[in-house]
Parts: structure tokens; C-alpha cells; sequence
């Protein structure tokens, strides 16, 4: 399952590249840490995190690259919007939050989950509890 769970979302992510090439030169340019070796793995994190939100009913929160990767993301507002009801069957929508310890318990959440659903995250876009963002996805 996670074999199969982590290709997909890493195919999710090529495609969308592919149909919207300023997608990846937009969080290049704008999120730091992100250049063209690692822009590819920058937009799965964030189709894996967008999947998480639309599979489980927790609010959840991004680590503070995934989110602004996510941001990036959320500017074109068609391609978003297309993805999220194609591939994820639902609208994902963003909240920011100032309540931190909600966005820490959510992050903890966020974390558990993808481990469970992907396997060992990535330290390097999902850092440890201090690099949570200030923000989570909506609650229906």
C-alpha cells in the first residue's frame, strides 16, 4: 500500500509540472530551500500532505516549507481547484491559525498520519516541532 500510495502521489506532483511548468519556477523562486534538483519532491510533499487532509477528517498543519510550497500552489487557482476535485475528490482549504498549540497538535497529527500512510518522512520538509506553520486545513 505505502508502495503504491507514494508513487501516485509523486506521479500527481510530475503531472502537475508538466501541465503548469510555472507552478514549479513559482516555488523555486519564491520558497526558500527549494531549487530545480528538489522542486519535484517539494510539490509530492505537499500532494501527500493535500491527500492526508482529504482522507482523514483531522484538522491537519503543514511544516512551514510544505505550507509555503502549498502557497505557491493555492495562486493558481484552477489548477487547484481542478486537483482538488479530480484527484482528491474534495476542496482542501487553508486556514491560517494563531493558536499554536492547536497548530502543534495538528503537526504531531499531521505527522503520525504520514508516517502511517508513506512510510519515514523527510526531515528536510517535515522538520522538527518548531518548524510548524501557523496554519490548518478547514473544518467542514
Amino acid at each position: 500500500m505505502q508502495k503504491a500510495i507514494n508513487k501516485q502521489t509523486a506521479t500527481w506532483a510530475k503531472i502537475l509540472m508538466q501541465e503548469n511548468p510555472m507552478l514549479s519556477a513559482k516555488i523555486v523562486s519564491n520558497v526558500e530551500s527549494i531549487n530545480q534538483h528538489n522542486v519535484h519532491h517539494a510539490l509530492t510533499e505537499v500532494v501527500r500532505f493535500l491527500w492526508l487532509c482529504a482522507k482523514h477528517e483531522h484538522v491537519l498543519t503543514p511544516s512551514v516549507i510544505v505550507d509555503n510550497c502549498w502557497h505557491e500552489f493555492i495562486l493558481f487557482t484552477r489548477t487547484y481547484a481542478v486537483f482538488c476535485s479530480t484527484t482528491l475528490g474534495t476542496f482542501i482549504h487553508h486556514q491560517p491559525s494563531a493558536n499554536e498549540g492547536d497548530n502543534q497538535r495538528q503537526y504531531l497529527m499531521t505527522r503520525e498520519l504520514y508516517q502511517q500512510t508513506f512510510g519515514p518522512m523527510n526531515q528536510v520538509f517535515w522538520p522538527a516541532l518548531e518548524q510548524v506553520a501557523a496554519c490548518g486545513t478547514c473544518e467542514d
